[in-house]
């Protein structure tokens, strides 16, 4: 299908070490053994936890337009935040982080040299790309074995691979999409891998019409089997985030608060676990399943923006971290290996400009 000319594309930008020395960051908020100055409210053994693994966090707030990162200080947990622009998905990669802004996607990279330091931290990411995509409503983010990255693209109902530019090829749509078109049709909110290949999908419909999600978003909700374009599982409440991990396929369904796995032979989703608000990112850290939830919009507004651990043994909550009362969502972490809490910076240093027009090349 002949693709009209996009607009003219800045080059990637790649910030030099020597940006480092310009950015003024604010001090590390350490909470001793919880809440300081209303950011995030955590629980006391929390710090332990990561400490105990090496880890520290990323995650995103979505319409709060924040990203924090936070991890073991030296008595307390230490947090960093910096401003984005509705910041969704994240994705970690070896020497730093992927996010899904709102109408593009950043990569930022550690600016910094072995042993070298930036304000007491060996690690400084600084944005070394900006791939202006448009508005396609990026859900979830996952990197083929190439490095490629594969975006679920919820405006064009399919999972693209994007290019350095930000353009987007798709690469699989639900079969009962019949063309791609810029309506979010079937609201196709998150996927996952398996040896490379897109293994499974989630759906709020199976809507071919513009907007038709909304409608079934209750009930309609698939979990797709990517090989076979059939539902693994249907009549779910609006699923998010699947997930493979220790040979279960997990899925969150949204509308229930529900970490659940799926039973091929039942055909069915089994609750795991209950969780308060309404829970859209998952990641696992050995027995720990990490879960984001944001405040329910409904009129009862239960839950509060935060993650909490979930063991994977027990069923029981071990940790929260729950966001100060401004935030009202958690969209998705990122597990970022090492001890030194990275700082994220420099994003003001590198905005593109205000490209919005969606973008896709079929």
């Amino acid at each position: 299908m002949h693709h009209p000319p996009s607009r003219p594309h800045r080059a990637t930008r790649r910030l030099p070490p020597q940006a480092a020395l310009a950015i003024e960051l604010p001090a590390p908020i350490q909470p001793v053994p919880a809440v300081s100055a209303g950011l995030v409210e955590a629980s006391p053994r929390l710090r332990q936890w990561l400490r105990a693994r090496r880890v520290s966090l990323a995650l995103s707030t979505g319409a709060g337009g924040k990203l924090i990162t936070l991890g073991a200080g030296p008595s307390g947990l230490t947090v960093f935040e910096v401003s984005c622009d509705v910041p969704g998905a994240l994705l970690q990669t070896d020497d730093g982080l992927h996010v899904a802004a709102h109408s593009r996607v950043w990569r930022f990279d550690d600016a910094l040299t072995e042993g070298e330091l930036y304000r007491g931290a060996d690690r400084l990411c600084l944005p070394s790309q900006c791939r202006p995509t448009g508005a396609v409503g990026i859900r979830d983010l996952a990197a083929e074995e190439s490095g490629r990255l594969l975006v679920a693209a919820s405006a064009f109902n399919c999972i693209a691979r994007m290019n350095s530019r930000g353009d987007l090829k798709p690469v699989w749509r639900p079969a009962f999409i019949d063309k791609i078109v810029r309506e979010d049709r079937c609201h196709l909110t998150g996927f996952c891998l398996r040896d490379g290949a897109v293994a499974y999908v989630t759906v709020a419909a199976a809507s071919n019409a513009k907007d038709g999600w909304r409608e079934y978003k209750a009930s309609g909700g698939q979990v797709i089997d990517a090989a076979t374009h059939r539902p693994v599982v249907e009549g779910l409440a609006l699923p998010h985030a699947p997930r493979l991990y220790r040979n279960r396929l997990w899925v969150l369904e949204s509308g229930t608060g529900t970490l659940g796995w799926i039973d091929p032979a039942r055909r069915r989703l089994e609750p795991f676990v209950q969780i308060p608000g309404f829970p859209r990112g998952l990641r696992f850290v050995g027995d720990h399943a990490l879960v984001m939830t944001s405040r329910r919009r409904d009129a009862a507004g239960e839950g509060a923006a935060g993650i909490h651990w979930v063991n994977m043994k027990t069923g029981s909550i071990d940790h929260r971290l729950i966001l100060g009362e401004s935030a009202t969502e958690a969209i998705d972490v990122a597990i970022i290996p090492g001890e030194t809490v990275p700082r994220l910076a420099g994003l003001s240093l590198a905005d593109s400009g205000l490209e919005t027009p969606g973008r896709i090349a079929v």
